[in-house]
């Protein structure tokens, strides 16, 4: 159950409760008046459908007004090289040294996926700049891109099938 319609609930059972210990009905007769039960239990299933519509109301505007999560995407070489031309981008390479010495697309950066201190190393670049990621194939890279994009960068760009389709 949502914590909200939970805490909603309790809130109109206390309201149900406190409606039939110290209002009650006007002529003495209503079912509500002479049933705590009763009482209680409207107050709940009120507070649960009407209290959330109303506290979701209430939330300040910024709070949901937060920017979108970024996300990476795939692009193809064509696009990989022309954007690779621009300057403030970052070409990373996430395979090993030993990849990286048969070939290497020029200007990039390595940082190999596997080691244990790939966070602490992404985390020197400037997050401010696209960065194009790539591995042998696509997929040490697609992994590489969510962690950019959870350690702040804004533009990741995956190079679709890696190396490979340079």
């Amino acid at each position: 159950m949502n914590p909200i319609t939970l805490f909603a609930a309790v809130i109109g059972g206390a309201a149900g409760f406190a409606y039939w210990k110290y209002v009650g009905c006007i002529t003495g007769t209503c079912p509500i008046q002479t049933n705590p039960w009763l009482s209680t239990g409207f107050g709940v299933l009120l507070g649960a459908l009407l209290l959330p519509g109303v506290l979701q109301k209430l939330r300040p505007a910024d709070a949901a007004a937060q920017p979108p999560a970024a996300q990476w995407r795939n692009i193809d070489a064509d696009t990989f090289r022309r954007i690779a031309g621009q300057e403030e981008v970052l070409i990373l390479d996430v395979r090993t040294p030993a990849e990286h010495a048969e070939r290497a697309i020029p200007g990039s950066i390595l940082i190999d996926i596997n080691r244990p201190d790939f966070a602490e190393r992404v985390a020197e670049l400037d997050t401010t700049k696209t960065v194009l990621v790539y591995c042998r194939t696509g997929r040490r890279s697609a992994a590489a891109a969510d962690m950019l994009v959870r350690a702040g960068f804004r533009e990741v760009l995956n190079l679709r099938g890696g190396i490979v389709s340079y």
